[in-house]
């Protein structure tokens, strides 16, 4: 299998990827689905390459490892193919390398626990689907809960990497299904949320606030999916001067953007207007 048309494969962790973009098995999918190749990559739901990846006849399928390429010796034609994950592959290796520190702990399902440890040091950390570890995570002692996707896109964001328009999280650390970024509607660039939030809280409380400091700024919010990515046909630019403050006016600022008044109005804004043009909400 050539896992990458052409291309050396490259590990990616989840804490690199933006959340926005396809996965390498999504953009190597689509590249071979334009070319008619005789091998299109099979990804799972969260954009990974599935464990065991067939010819476009079905007959022929082998194991491939966490960046799509083929593990040597499994191709089967006309046979059933048992496949270890990535989580398996590492610890097999390492136990046969004789290398206990890096023996990783894997669940009944065969995927990473989200916790590892180092037991002779006493540490232990978060790790993502890839089971690499998540930065800033690295304590003594197991860490009481793990940060969700949502979340480990924006402990990226704080440390300079990608866009400054931090996601909408949930309190479990996932993507919320409606999320806003704000736009300068002077030259169409993306208005730095991440600072401007950290540095003037309170303005985010009402829209009255907000337009009296930032007053060429439009919303623009979407339906996302499960890794924040927008979905086809359901991003709509909201103008500020049109929208008041209502029902959360009197509530404290939040931690977050999204616990704060402006998201809560601008979400129900979003969706009634999703109801209003499709029917639905999403």
């Amino acid at each position: 299998m050539n896992a990458t048309l052409g291309q050396p494969p490259v590990e990616t962790s989840e804490y690199q990827l933006d959340s926005e973009t396809l996965s390498s098995c999504e953009l190597l999918r689509g590249l071979g689905s334009s070319r008619q190749q005789d091998h299109v990559p099979q990804c799972s739901e969260d954009g990974r390459f599935r464990h065991i990846q067939c010819g476009s006849s079905g007959a022929e399928c082998w194991c491939v490892n966490a960046v799509g390429a083929e593990i040597s010796g499994t191709r089967r034609n006309g046979s059933a193919v048992y496949c270890l994950t990535s989580c398996q592959l590492q610890r097999q290796q390492a136990q046969v390398e004789g290398n206990s520190l890096l023996v990783p702990v894997c669940q009944a399902s065969g995927e990473y626990r989200p916790v590892q440890c180092d037991r002779a040091r006493g540490q232990c950390w978060c790790v993502d689907l890839e089971g690499m570890e998540i930065y800033g995570t690295r304590q003594n002692g197991e860490p009481s809960q793990c940060p969700g996707s949502c979340e480990v896109r924006s402990r990226r964001l704080l440390h300079g990497t990608g866009k400054h328009s931090p996601p909408q999280c949930s309190a479990a650390g996932t993507f919320l299904p409606v999320q806003c970024t704000f736009v300068n509607t002077t030259d169409r660039t993306l208005f730095d949320l991440l600072h401007t939030f950290n540095q003037f809280p309170k303005v985010f409380q009402t829209f009255r606030g907000f337009r009296q400091m930032f007053p060429e700024v439009s919303s623009f919010c979407f339906c996302a999916d499960s890794r924040g990515r927008e979905l086809p046909n359901t991003g709509v630019e909201l103008l500020l001067d049109e929208v008041y403050d209502t029902a959360f006016s009197g509530l404290e600022p939040g931690r977050s953007f999204s616990q704060t008044n402006m998201y809560r109005i601008l979400q129900r804004r979003f969706l009634a207007i999703q109801l209003a043009l499709t029917g639905r909400f999403r």
